[in-house]
């Protein structure tokens, strides 16, 4: 949205003195020595280091009577390995609608390589060799790739943004998935607008600078004389202006690992949100209230208008879905069933939509269009239901404190039926009714009603389990092998992904991937899958394994066949954000190891504990006992908590060495 700013004089343009400029000793001259660089000390192992990048923002007038922003984005890369290529195409998108697009100007960028000792610089052709593509109604796209890339080569890129959308800065990042040497950003608030600032991340600024100085600002607008007739005016008004600098150096490459719910929750980044005006504008307060907000995105979607003709779309078929249930629960699950499973989802990611006629009419839309639909239609149906919006995983945090543009992604329906309510996604149908995928489970949610109503979706109200029994016996009747029975009950979100497999693929691609995962089948026969069409509950699999051995005086088994935790997730010996997982872990292992006729046991693994830091946050029991010719080992595997702080990573990580360790530990048999 573009946020026109009314002065007590309709200003038309204006102008900001005494911009600083760019720290051009960042920017050197590029030379040999630089070009011959092969490594760098803050990475040894980088395929590129951004040697420096540099970014300002200041407000502008606009041609409208409003305001814009005017961002400078300067940026110099080593591309030391191949694999780094993919840096040297850039990509801008920019938003438009029937008002305003957003714009880059002022385009350069060379790459500089070094050939026969000497630098030699290609430049990008700004006129033939940027490329623009729309993603959608709302979404273009600017792309370049620079030229003549090869290992060693240094790229620079320049480009100015201009944009109309006051409401919020897009953020700037100071780290990402290379090292950076320098980076650098400013901005420049005149007094009369109010910004929430916002910054993350762990890492310390090198430098963080807020200086006020006096500013100028040269307003020409129109003033209307009569008839018609105007003249132009000029006022110039002095203001204070907020210069921020913030710098940080050596900045290392953030590494995504295993359990990590978004690496934008901990990368380095600064942004802001416009809260308000002040004089000479006229004042007002743009911060809104939780219930203002949902009302605002509830009339973005234009949805409780398309309820009022929610009947002139009405399925046919639906009097047969509905035949027979007489609840609301029946009505609510009849109606989540006939959505989920008869609408395809599509891949079109746009936040706007098609009207719920039409989505109903094609039996296909996207996340939000399904979702959307799924509402009304329970509406219609004399339910009370609302869409409710939330911020998945992948996508990051949310804050509660006040709403923030952009914070949410997702959005999902709430029912109340027969006294009780239930979380829907339609666009989950193998989740079953009143399931949400764990991605959701990621920090609050907000009913889109009067009241703005919080829900709290935490990983800890989630838990995983899986249980599994084996027995193996050794067969000598045609060549010698370890013949496995194996009965593995899944767990609920596994469940949910081994459905959509098997839907796709076949139940004979699963069985082939069986027998690559089990540790101790070379095959895999009487594969059978229990309640494959009973969505929302866990699927119980049975099937066969045998496995060819040499029968010399030893034979070696290993009697742990689940491919979970065989090795240790956490890779790095350090880190400095916190490990958070999906959800609890629950699993239940037992195994039956008849001991092969003439032979006898020589070897076998000790029984086991261990926890993280003595607490029983995480805690894994392995037994083993042998009775009347068999062997038999248990293990339980508990974590009960999804937020591991820093501190806490040491422990967990050994821990998890610890369990890896353990499912190698091999039985070894004896002849006699």
């Amino acid at each position: 949205m573009k946020i026109r700013l009314c002065l007590l004089l309709c200003a038309a343009m204006f102008e900001l003195s005494a911009q600083d400029a760019a720290d051009e000793s960042r920017f050197p001259t590029v030379t040999p020595v630089m070009l011959g660089a092969l490594y760098y000390p803050i990475d040894s192992g980088a395929t590129a280091v951004v040697l420096a990048e540099y970014s300002e923002t200041k407000v502008n007038g606009s041609n409208d009577g409003g305001f814009e922003f005017e961002t400078r984005i300067r940026r110099r890369i080593h591309l030391l390995k191949k694999a780094s290529f993919d840096r040297g195409t850039v990509v801008v998108d920019l938003f438009t609608n029937e008002e305003e697009q957003e714009k880059v100007s002022k385009l350069n960028a060379v790459t500089w390589v070094l050939e026969g000792g000497k630098v030699t610089e290609t430049k990008l052709n700004t006129k033939s060799d940027v490329y623009t593509e729309k993603l959608n109604r709302n979404h273009i796209r600017k792309k370049f790739t620079l030229p003549g890339l090869k290992e060693g080569a240094i790229i620079e890129y320049e480009y100015t943004l201009t944009s109309g959308y006051l409401f919020n800065l897009r953020p700037w990042y100071f780290q990402g998935e290379v090292p950076c040497l320098w980076s650098e950003y400013r901005v420049a608030f005149p007094e009369f607008l109010n910004y929430i600032m916002l910054q993350q991340g762990i890492l310390p600024f090198t430098i963080a600078d807020t200086e006020l100085k006096p500013g100028t600002y040269n307003l020409t607008f129109m003033r209307d004389v009569y008839a018609g007739k105007t003249v132009d005016e000029r006022l110039m008004i002095n203001c204070r202006i907020a210069h921020h600098r913030w710098v940080i150096s050596n900045v290392p490459a953030f590494k995504e690992e295993a359990y990590t719910s978004s690496p934008d929750n901990y990368m380095n980044r600064i942004w802001f949100q416009l809260s308000g005006f002040q004089q000479p504008l006229v004042e007002k307060t743009l911060q809104a209230t939780w219930p203002e907000f949902t009302a605002s995105v509830l009339n973005r979607l234009d949805f409780v208008n398309e309820m009022e003709n929610t009947g002139e779309w009405w399925p046919e078929e639906m009097k047969q879905v509905l035949k027979g249930a007489t609840s609301e629960s029946d009505i609510a699950k009849a109606i989540y069933s006939y959505v989920s499973t008869r609408f395809s989802l599509n891949s079109d990611e746009s936040v706007r939509r098609n009207p719920l006629k039409k989505v109903a009419a094609a039996k296909s839309g996207n996340m939000l269009e399904l979702n959307l639909l799924l509402v009304a239609m329970l509406r219609y149906a004399g339910l009370q239901a609302d869409p409710v919006m939330l911020s998945t995983r992948e996508h990051g945090y949310s804050t509660e404190a006040f709403p923030i543009t952009g914070q949410f992604n997702y959005l999902v329906c709430r029912v109340k039926a027969d006294e009780d309510d239930w979380l829907l996604d339609a666009t989950h149908p193998y989740l079953g009714f009143g399931k949400l995928p764990y991605q959701c489970y990621n920090g609050q949610a907000r009913v889109l009603n009067r009241e703005a109503t919080l829900i709290h979706l935490l990983p800890d109200q989630l838990t995983e389990s899986d249980e599994m029994s084996v027995d193996i016996n050794f067969n000598m009747a045609d060549s010698p092998q370890w013949k496995s029975t194996v009965n593995h009950r899944y767990g609920f979100f596994a469940s949910e992904e081994l459905r959509e497999k098997i839907k796709k693929a076949g139940l004979e691609s699963f069985r082939k991937e069986l027998a690559l995962d089990e540790i101790a089948g070379e095959s895999v026969s009487d594969l059978t899958v229990e309640s494959l069409e009973k969505f929302g509950t866990s699927l119980q699999v049975t099937y066969k394994t045998e496995t060819g051995v040499k029968a010399d005086n030893e034979l070696y088994l290993k009697p742990v066949l689940v491919p979970y935790f065989r090795q240790n997730p956490l890779k790095s010996a350090e880190r400095k954000y916190p490990v958070e997982m999906p959800y609890k872990i629950s699993q239940q292992y037992t195994v039956h190891i008849r001991v092969p006729e003439g032979y006898e046991v020589e070897e076998l693994p000790a029984s086991f504990s261990a926890d993280i830091n003595g607490k029983k946050d995480a805690a894994f029991d392995y037994t083993v006992t042998t009775a009347n010719g068999k062997v038999t080992i248990q293990y339980g595997l508990d974590i009960t908590k999804t937020y591991f702080k820093p501190d806490e990573y040491r422990g967990l990580r050994e821990f998890f060495s610890k369990i890896a360790a353990k499912l190698e530990e091999q039985i070894v048999f004896k002849k006699k």
